[in-house]
């Protein structure tokens, strides 16, 4: 049996609008370009023209990218970036000689970027050009490009290398000697033997000067190696401590709170400021000194300060570099999760506010939030609960589960919140702890994947292979346990209430109207995976899909007994969704770099059989054998568009493609030595992209 079900990107009735997201995230490298600064993160690439105030997404390098590394030397700017795609990523170098207005690109791969393993890598840590010759360093690695970066030749792969440059010459200190070249790479002077040897810190150079910290001392020398001078500053793990050149004789360093200047290039030292409030969280590469100015990177965003580290204050304003995990709701607010942060939103998602912040909370980070009204519980990576009981305005930290295996799922049900890890569940009610208890049948945990509790049943979905994917329930509160043979099926779902009627939703989409005393199996489940069941009026909203096509969005007419696809938002496959919300007449959603997007549901979406444009798919005849017809309207424009039509596994490798003439309206299928699975199908039109899923049993 053939199954073929689409939907269009494009929407003619209601449209995706994407929201500002919440500002900061991690930042990879700052550079001063032209009268700029530019900002390399995960989400793509920023720029400030008013001094580093705000900052915008680069056109070209939006969501998409990965852009980790920079430069500019004359009129060039050379960059790096990693770019998502259905089937993985592609790595790319990049120039540009007009500021960033038009660039070419090199596509790297393992036949012209050799010694980092099966492919380039995601990440770099800076490109430099001495003359013209091109260098990048990507973790302990040194590569040089001769040909202005269309191929790259390793010169250096060295666990625990470091490396430093000047306009002339390149450093390189391993843990037991250092080494200078002075020409380009192609022959290394030995200057110095590190005894005993020591994991190093970030060198400098400029000119004659030598500046060399280890884990004991610090090395200076002024004469190029020749000889060298032995120090002791007042830091602690030398070789932690991060240093930058001023650009005015300065060394600039830091070490945890504390700030440091050097007038001799690291001779000696004198401390700015102790424990600057609060103290930024920088990334590796991503502080540019600049004078008193210095602009810091961190998984947070952007700080800056103007008195060399002695006062800091964030200055991330437009610069939407976040991974957005989850999104929860009360009556009156939507929440976000981040890597570090929870926010709040008192306009539907227009502007975004840090309600709990490793920024400010300096050493926690959160792992899992939940809502409960006003209610906001957040857990960190130090086991520590946080209570508030205002909507996020003041947190208190109520208990610790740092004892315990690592907590990461939560639920909140009625006026109760449920932590559980992979076998204790933890319950609290109004900011109180009040029990806790282990899931164990038959004298072995069970291992509890989710966790709920309907009109005093709790239900696990179990991990234990043993049990074979049968649910498990108690009606004495946890001290006994029983199997279920109602579902038996390992589907490793997650528990949804959708008013009064209970889903157990994974591979299959299960649900109970009498608390579990029996189950009804959905009798379409277009997905692999359910998740994040959610209510607006009498519909319900959902997100699932294949391996390579977690972005599948879904909607039931009659309380998830059959679903239908539902326009997707505009990020593409390649873009894994994280969170599904209703909230006051909307649908929001996040994806993997793609921010937060809404949609108005008070308005039509999508009606099943056909995308709201009139660009109909379908396929006859259905079901199919062996062959199966492809049919679609054309978009408006696409009359004259050629097209192509690419199929993907569900492990995300090409397993057919297909030109599309102009004017085409449908295409065969043999999928007779295709193997059973769920199939992604792309078909593109210009600009034009419609997605399906095609499933053969």
């Amino acid at each position: 049996w053939l199954f073929l079900f689409f939907s269009s990107i494009a929407n003619a009735q209601s449209q995706w609008a994407a929201l500002n997201a919440p500002e900061g995230g991690r930042i990879l490298q700052i550079a001063e370009i032209g009268d700029e600064y530019w900002a390399c993160t995960r989400n793509g690439l920023f720029r400030s023209s008013d001094d580093g105030q705000s900052w915008q997404q680069d056109a070209l390098f939006g969501e998409f990218f990965r852009v980790s590394g920079l430069a500019q030397y004359g009129d060039t700017i050379y960059l790096y970036s990693n770019e998502a795609t259905l089937t993985g990523s592609e790595s790319r170098f990049y120039t540009s000689t007009d500021n960033g207005l038009n660039w070419s690109f090199q596509t790297l791969d393992n036949s012209n970027f050799p010694g980092i393993g099966t492919s380039p890598p995601q990440s770099i840590s800076s490109i430099f050009r001495i003359d013209d010759v091109l260098f990048i360093v990507t973790s302990f690695q040194l590569t040089r490009s001769l040909d202005g970066g269309a191929s790259w030749e390793e010169l250096i792969n060295s666990a625990g290398s470091h490396f430093a440059w000047d306009k002339k010459q390149i450093l390189h200190v391993a843990y037991n000697a250092a080494y200078v070249s002075g020409d380009y790479g192609f022959s290394w002077e030995y200057i110095l033997k590190i005894t005993p040897p020591v994991t190093p810190g970030k060198p400098q150079i400029e000119g004659n000067d030598i500046y060399l910290p280890r884990s004991d001392s610090l090395l200076v020398s002024h004469d190029l190696g020749q000889s060298w001078t032995r120090t002791t500053v007042p830091f602690l793990n030398l070789h932690n401590a991060a240093s930058w050149k001023t650009g005015n004789d300065v060394l600039y360093s830091e070490l945890g709170e504390n700030v440091f200047t050097s007038p001799d290039f690291g001779l000696s030292w004198s401390i700015v400021n102790s424990a600057p409030n609060p103290a930024p969280y920088r990334t590796p590469g991503s502080v540019l000194v600049n004078g008193n100015t210095i602009m810091a990177g961190s998984e947070f965003g952007i700080f800056r300060s103007d008195d060399l580290g002695s006062s800091w204050a964030r200055n991330s304003t437009g610069l939407h570099a976040y991974f957005t995990f989850d999104l929860q709701r009360n009556t009156e607010h939507i929440f976000a999760q981040t890597s570090g942060e929870v926010f709040r939103s008192d306009d539907q998602g227009q502007n975004w506010q840090p309600v709990f912040s490793k920024f400010a909370m300096l050493q926690y980070n959160v792992i899992t939030f939940g809502v409960l009204g006003n209610d906001i519980y957040v857990l960190d990576n130090d086991g520590n609960i946080h209570y508030s009981p205002d909507n996020g305005d003041h947190f208190g930290i109520i208990a610790n589960l740092a004892p315990h295996p690592v907590f990461r799922k939560n639920q909140a049900i009625d006026d109760t919140y449920y932590y559980f890890n992979a076998n204790q569940v933890v319950i609290f009610q109004n900011g109180s702890l009040q029990d806790s208890f282990r899931v164990v049948l038959a004298g072995m945990d069970v291992g509890i994947n989710d966790f709920y509790e309907k009109d005093g049943r709790y239900f696990v979905l179990p991990t234990n292979i043993s049990l074979g994917g049968k649910l498990v329930y108690s009606d004495d509160q946890g001290q006994s346990w029983q199997a279920s043979d109602l579902i038996d099926t390992d589907f490793k779902g997650n528990f949804y209430r959708i008013q009064d009627r209970l889903f157990a939703a994974g591979l299959y989409v299960f649900y109970s109207d009498d608390n579990g005393a029996s189950w009804h199996k959905a009798t379409a489940s277009p997905f692999l995976r359910l998740n994040d069941i959610c209510l607006h009026g009498d519909k319900l909203y959902a997100f699932g899909g294949a391996q390579i096509a977690g972005n599948l969005l879904f909607f039931s007419e009659d309380m998830g007994d059959t679903w239908e696809q539902l326009d997707t938002p505009p990020f593409g496959l390649s873009h894994e969704i994280y969170a599904l919300q209703t909230f006051k007449n909307h649908l929001y959603t996040c994806a993997l770099s793609s921010g937060i997007w809404r949609i108005d549901l008070t308005t039509p979406v999508t009606e099943p059989g056909a995308a709201a444009t009139g660009q109909a798919l379908r396929v006859q005849p259905n079901p199919a054998d062996r062959l199966a017809t492809v049919y679609w309207d054309l978009p408006v424009f696409a009359g004259t568009t050629a097209g192509k039509m690419t199929v993907y596994s569900s492990g995300g490798r090409v397993v057919w493609e297909y030109a599309l003439a102009s004017g085409s309206t449908h295409c065969d299928l043999d999928t007779g030595q295709w193997s059973s699975g769920v199939y992604t199908i792309q078909l593109d039109f210009g600009k034009e992209r419609l997605y399906g899923r095609l499933v053969k049993p």
